[in-house]
C-alpha cells in the first residue's frame, strides 16, 4: 500500500485537532488593522490562542480580563493571541475599553475558528450566558499542541494556563557538538496507540527478515546473515489501521519534513512494526537505505519507538557523524535521509518495538516506476 499525501506544508487541513497535532497556520488583522501572520510572529516561545465569539458575553469577558490581569507573567512564558468573531473596529473598541495588551485578531467569517474546531455553534441560551463559547489552545514553540481547553467558563482560566506552562519541562541552553542531520519529532503517537501497534504485531504474526540485495538481473532478494541483521517484521495490512497511521503522518510528520528539509513527501512504503529481541541479539549493522536498486527511490527513513523504557540497548547511531546514540522517547520518531549510514545497536535486555517506513515524493516514484518496468534508472 502506498499513501498519497497532499502538499500540506502548513499543517493539518481537515479533521478535529488533538494534542500532538500542530497549530494550523493563518493570518489575520489585529485590532489596529495590522496583518498578523502566525508563522512570522512566533519567536521561540510557546503559543496561547484564545477563541471566542463576542466581547460582550459575560463569561468570555471575564476570562479575557483574567488574561489581561496576568499578562505580564503570561507574556514571559508565551505569545498570547485572542481571536474573536467580531470586526476589527469592534476589537479595537474592546481593547481600548478593557486595556488589553495582547493582540485581538478578527475572524468574522470563522474560517480560522472552523479550522481549529472552535466555531462556537451555540444554542441561544448558551450564547446569552457565554458558556461553551471560549476555547483555548496551548502549543510549544514549534506549534505542536500541548493542551486544548473547550467550553471554558472558569473566569480564572488564565491562572490554569499559567500553571500549565510553568509545569512544562525546561531545557537549559547548551553548546551543540557534532551531530547527525536528523529530525526529531515529539508525540507522533500517544502511548495507547503505541500499545495497539505492539498488540497488532503480537496477534498478527511476524517473520524474520534479512538484508535486501539486488541480484545480477536487478531483482530483489533477501539475504539472511545474523552478523548483519536480526529482526522480526510485521507488515500492517489492515486498511483501517493504515489509514489511522497515514492520517497522523499527514498531520504530524509530513509538514515537519517539508519545513526542515524543503522536501514534499507524497508517498511511503508499507508501514511495518518490527521487533528486536535481546534473546537473539536483535540488531541491524551499519548500512544505508538507498544504496541498491530496490531502495533507490527512498528519500527519508522514519523510526518511531513504541515501547521506550521497556528495554536496554537498541539505539540508533550514525557513525559518520560521531558516537552519539539516539533513542526516541515513547511515541517519538527520528526522520533522516536514507543516504546516511546508520545502525540499530544490539538490544541487551528485553524487546524493542518500532514502527518503520520509507518516505519519498513524486520524482522518486517516477524513478521507482522506471526500475519496476525494467528501464535504466540512471
Amino acid at each position: 500500500m502506498q499513501q498519497t499525501y497532499g502538499t500540506t506544508a502548513g499543517g493539518p487541513v481537515a479533521g478535529d485537532l488533538t494534542v500532538g497535532d500542530y497549530l494550523p497556520l493563518f493570518q489575520a488583522l489585529d485590532e489596529k488593522a495590522r496583518l498578523n501572520v502566525l508563522w512570522n510572529n512566533i519567536k521561540g516561545k510557546p503559543i496561547i490562542l484564545l477563541f471566542y465569539p463576542r466581547h460582550n458575553l459575560p463569561a468570555c469577558q471575564s476570562i479575557l480580563r483574567g488574561f489581561e490581569q496576568r499578562y505580564d507573567a503570561l507574556s514571559d512564558e508565551a505569545h498570547v493571541y485572542a481571536v474573536s468573531a467580531e470586526s476589527t473596529e469592534a476589537n479595537a473598541a474592546a481593547a481600548n475599553a478593557m486595556s488589553f495588551r495582547f493582540p485581538i485578531l478578527t475572524d468574522q467569517g470563522l474560517e480560522i475558528a472552523k479550522t481549529y474546531g472552535a466555531s462556537h455553534n451555540l444554542s441561544p441560551s448558551q450564547d446569552m450566558l457565554g458558556q461553551g463559547a471560549f476555547t483555548s489552545f496551548i502549543a510549544d514553540p514549534n506549534r505542536q499542541i500541548l493542551q486544548i481547553n473547550r467550553n471554558v467558563t472558569d473566569p480564572d482560566h488564565a491562572a490554569a494556563v499559567l500553571d500549565f506552562l510553568r509545569s512544562q519541562p525546561r531545557e537549559e541552553p547548551q553548546l551543540a557538538g557534532r551531530f547527525a542531520p536528523v529530525l526529531y519529532l515529539r508525540k507522533v503517537f500517544d502511548p495507547a496507540f503505541c500499545e495497539r501497534l505492539i498488540t497488532q504485531f503480537e496477534d498478527g504474526g511476524s517473520v524474520p527478515t534479512g538484508v535486501l540485495r539486488d541480484d545480477e538481473a536487478g531483482d530483489r532478494s533477501m539475504q539472511f546473515n545474523a552478523d548483519k541483521k536480526v529482526r522480526r517484521d510485521h507488515y500492517i495490512k489492515d486498511p483501517a489501521l493504515n489509514d489511522e497511521i497515514s492520517s497522523l503522518f499527514a498531520r504530524r510528520v509530513i509538514p515537519e519534513i517539508f519545513k526542515a528539509f524543503s522536501y514534499q513527501v507524497t508517498r511511503h512504503e508499507p508501514f511495518k512494526i518490527v521487533r528486536y529481541d535481546a534473546e537473539d541479539g536483535g540488531h541491524f549493522y551499519p548500512h544505508r537505505d538507498n544504496n541498491n536498486l530496490s531502495g533507490i527511490h527512498r528519500r527519508f527513513a522514519m523510526t518511531l519507538n513504541l515501547n521506550t523504557g521497556a528495554y536496554s540497548g537498541g539505539c540508533l547511531r550514525f557513525p559518520e557523524y560521531g558516537s552519539q546514540l539516539y533513542r526516541p522517547e515513547l511515541g517519538d520518531a527520528v526522520v533522516f535521509s536514507c543516504s546516511l549510514m546508520h545502525e540499530a545497536t544490539p538490544v541487551t535486555e528485553g524487546q524493542r518495538y518500532v514502527l518503520l517506513t520509507f518516505l519519498f515524493g513524486e520524482e522518486a516514484q517516477k524513478m521507482r516506476d522506471r526500475k519496476q518496468s525494467g528501464l535504466n534508472v540512471a
